[in-house]
C-alpha cells in the first residue's frame, strides 16, 4: 500500500471498484429536504420555475456559496469518497451541477468517452475520480438510478444502444436502484449509467466530483470546471486550501 492510502475493506468500496458504483448513507432527513428547497429557490430565482421539464444550474454547486459549497466539505461525502479512492488526500474535481427535472428519463451517460477519452488516459490505472450524485427527490416520489455494472473497466467507446438507455426496457445488462433522498450515489465516470425519475415527479439533484492529486484530476477539473464562469473563483480556491481539497 502506498503512503497516503487506505486499505480498500468497507462492501461500498469493493462495490465501487468492482462494479463502477456504489450507494452509502450520507444526509438526515431534515438536512435532504433542506438541500432539496434550497435548489429548488435557486430554480425560481432564475426564473426558471415552471419553464419545460428541467433546468440546469452549470457548475451549481460551485458558483453557489450559500446554500451548497456545504455539500463538497460534508464529512459523510468526503469519507466515501476517500474510502472509494483508497486515498486520505482527495482534491475537489468541479463538476458541479445542480439540476431539477419532472417526470423524464435521462438517456444513457459516460462522462470521458472516445478516442479523445482514451489518448487522454481516461482508461489509465492513474485515472482516479469519482462523481458524487445527490438525488433530493421527496420520500414518497419515486426515483431509480441505472448502470451497467463493470462499464467503467471496459469498452471505452461507448456502443449505440448506450443513448437509448432513458428507454429501460431496452436497455440491455442495467442494474436498478431505488434510492432514498438520503443518500448518495458514488460512480466512476466512465461507469454508463442512467437516471429515472416516476412518472410526474420532481427530482432535485446535485453533483459533484472529487479526485486524488495527480494530473487526470487535474485534467477533469479543467475540463469541466471551467474556473473563468465562477465569480466566486478566488473565494472558492481559498475554502478549498483551508480545507486540504485545492
Amino acid at each position: 500500500m502506498r503512503v497516503g492510502e487506505i486499505d480498500m475493506v468497507s462492501e461500498a468500496a469493493r462495490s465501487f471498484h468492482e462494479k463502477g458504483y456504489s450507494v452509502v448513507d450520507a444526509f438526515s432527513a431534515a438536512e435532504a429536504a433542506g438541500y432539496r428547497e434550497k435548489i429548488l429557490d435557486l430554480q425560481a430565482r432564475a426564473g426558471e420555475e415552471g419553464k419545460g421539464d428541467r433546468w440546469s444550474l452549470e457548475h451549481g454547486v460551485s458558483i453557489t456559496p450559500v446554500p451548497l459549497w456545504s455539500l463538497i466539505t460534508h464529512e459523510q461525502i468526503l469519507a466515501a469518497v476517500r474510502d472509494a479512492l483508497k486515498a486520505c488526500d482527495v482534491r475537489y474535481a468541479e463538476h458541479s451541477e445542480v439540476e431539477v427535472w419532472r417526470g423524464c428519463g435521462h438517456g444513457g451517460d459516460r462522462d470521458p468517452t472516445g478516442e479523445r477519452a482514451v489518448a487522454e488516459g481516461a482508461w489509465r490505472p492513474e485515472y482516479r475520480v469519482v462523481r458524487v450524485a445527490c438525488y433530493f427527490q421527496a420520500a414518497a416520489e419515486g426515483f431509480e438510478w441505472g448502470a451497467i455494472a463493470g462499464s467503467h473497466r471496459a469498452d471505452p467507446k461507448p456502443r449505440p444502444w448506450t443513448r437509448r438507455l432513458g428507454r429501460r426496457r431496452h436497455a440491455p445488462n442495467v442494474t436498478w436502484l431505488a434510492t432514498k433522498p438520503t443518500e448518495c450515489i458514488l460512480f466512476d465516470p466512465r461507469l454508463i449509467h442512467i437516471r429515472e425519475p416516476a412518472a410526474g415527479a420532481t427530482t432535485v439533484a446535485a453533483f459533484l466530483a472529487f479526485g486524488v492529486s495527480n494530473d487526470y484530476t487535474l485534467h477533469h477539473r479543467n475540463c469541466f470546471g471551467r474556473e473563468d464562469k465562477n465569480p466566486y473563483k478566488l473565494a472558492l480556491a481559498g475554502y478549498l486550501t483551508e480545507r486540504g481539497l485545492a
